[in-house]
């Protein structure tokens, strides 16, 4: 029929991350927003549990050649679409450049950001993702809510606007930087 699907599929065999996994898309197929991906089917198994999503094509940001492109008309929609998660009472929990993907508007003009909230279903947070954790997700002190959300698209935009991480590159330089609030303001124009 022409449509591409993906399947994110859990790999954990934890009854309770299964439970939460489930919960989660229950939630998410409940969202329309034109900037999250869609969730169209869930797989619930014995043996396994998934998630049947649009197919995301494209460049992630991180990948993308943003030369000539207003940072705000970019990140207006990812930031639209978080808010709707929480308004949803949803937390993202895992907003960096990795996790968003550009994707042509149907003039070609800017290219429209859409938030993959389903790419870490079973993947762990690597290295890069250090540098858009807020604090209390790096200290697990505090709780994790929409709050951390608003850090890494903070973080985020900082990278889109200056081409640089505001918290630096390593892991352990972002995290002891993050917890110290120290961020080369200058930087910005």
């Amino acid at each position: 029929l022409g449509s591409r699907f993906a399947l994110r599929v859990l790999t954990s065999s934890d009854s309770a991350e299964r439970e939460r996994f489930l919960k989660s898309a229950r939630s998410l197929a409940q969202l329309q927003h034109p900037n999250l991906v869609r969730v169209v089917d869930r797989i619930d198994e014995p043996n396994r549990v998934g998630l049947i999503v649009d197919l995301l094509e494209g460049e992630t940001l991180e990948q993308a050649d943003l030369q000539g492109i207003d940072p705000l008309e970019l990140m207006i929609p990812v930031i639209d679409a978080v808010g709707a998660m929480h308004k949803a009472g949803m937390v993202h929990g895992a907003v960096w450049p990795k996790r968003l993907k550009t994707r042509p508007d149907p003039l070609n003009r800017v290219g429209l950001v859409v938030l993959d909230h389903c790419a870490g279903a079973n993947e762990e947070a690597d290295e890069a993702s250090a540098a858009y954790r807020s604090p209390e997700l790096i200290t697990k002190v505090g709780t994790v809510g929409p709050a951390s959300d608003v850090f890494a698209l903070g973080a985020v935009l900082y990278e889109v606007i200056t081409s640089k991480r505001a918290f630096g590159e390593g892991a352990f330089e972002a995290m002891k930087r993050i917890i110290a609030g120290d961020v080369d303001l200058d930087a910005l124009p």
